[in-house]
C-alpha cells in the first residue's frame, strides 16, 4: 500500500516537472524571438540616426558657410 502511494506520488511530482519544463522551455524561446526583435529594431534605429546626424551636419555646414 506504501509503495503505490509513493509511487502515485512521484508520477504525480514528475509529471508537474515536465510541465514545468515545457513552459519554461517555450517562455525562454518567446524571450529569445522578442530579444532578436528588438535588436533589429534598434540596428534600424541607429542606422536612422546616423543619416539624420549626417543630414544636420550637412545642412548647418550650408548655412554657415
Amino acid at each position: 500500500m506504501a509503495k503505490s502511494k509513493l509511487k502515485t506520488a512521484a508520477v504525480s511530482i514528475g509529471g508537474a516537472i515536465g510541465r514545468a519544463q515545457g513552459t519554461a522551455q517555450r517562455v525562454k524561446k518567446e524571450a529569445e524571438k522578442s530579444l532578436k526583435s528588438l535588436e533589429k529594431q534598434m540596428k534600424v534605429l541607429r542606422k536612422d540616426l546616423t543619416r539624420t546626424q549626417k543630414r544636420m551636419k550637412k545642412a548647418f555646414a550650408s548655412i554657415r558657410g
